[in-house]
């Protein structure tokens, strides 16, 4: 039917964002601030691409607005993949830089259940397992995440130099277009002084022979 292929379609594509939001490191209580704003050169498609086309155009997250007061307060971050992204999304997070809501372009909502983390608080040789749910349109679908926080690094990047990144690997468990089980790899690089996300590598279709590769590397990081 299509209800299950659209569904199927709009976890895909959550997927990615959860995974490329997922670079939070503000002060405590205050993640962001509002007209905070990170641009990433991209080279490749983005995650769950259709067509595998190189994105045109960078890949920018900026802090559109805070709401609400004490656990109900929110913070909205918008995330556009170059210059012809029709799907923008806007990612609602809590004080604890949790997810708990996607808005994808104007038609789409989708919630969390539990709560997921937006980076993963892990020092360099533990791990982590997570599992939460996506409730979109009347639907469950399940997502199970497998994080490895690696040794630290120092890289290059645009933006500049950064030491002692922390570097994280997570592998996500879902399923494809059709309903197989699917695979994606992200390893992500963090710096405080970036307040996050300084690189990253995804390889979707993971361990298999339809794989493929894209990678964002930090611009620039500007506050208001």
């Amino acid at each position: 039917s299509i209800a299950p292929r659209m569904k199927i379609k709009i976890r895909l594509q959550l997927v990615a964002v959860v995974l490329a939001a997922a670079w939070t490191q503000g002060l405590a209580g205050e993640p962001y601030q509002v007209g905070e704003k990170w641009v990433y050169q991209h080279k490749g498609p983005r995650p769950m691409s259709q067509d595998l086309q190189p994105v045109r155009g960078d890949r920018v997250m900026d802090v559109l607005a805070v709401k609400g007061e004490a656990k109900s307060r929110r913070w909205s971050v918008k995330q556009v993949w170059g210059e012809n992204d029709e799907t923008p999304a806007v990612i609602h997070f809590d004080s604890e830089k949790q997810m708990h809501e996607i808005e994808i372009g104007t038609m789409m909502k989708v919630e969390f259940q539990p709560p997921t983390p937006s980076q993963w608080d892990l020092a360099p040789g533990a791990e982590k397992k997570f599992e939460t749910k996506l409730l979109v349109m009347g639907f469950e679908v399940p997502i199970r995440y497998e994080v490895e926080c690696l040794p630290n690094e120092a890289i290059e990047v645009p933006a500049g130099q950064f030491e002692d990144c922390q570097r994280v690997r997570v592998i996500s468990h879902s399923v494809d277009q059709s309903g197989q089980p699917n695979k994606t790899r992200h390893d992500q690089w963090f710096h405080p002084d970036a307040n996050g996300l300084v690189k990253e590598i995804f390889v979707y279709n993971y361990q298999s022979d339809d794989s493929y590769m894209g990678t964002s590397v930090l611009k620039s990081h500007t506050t208001p």
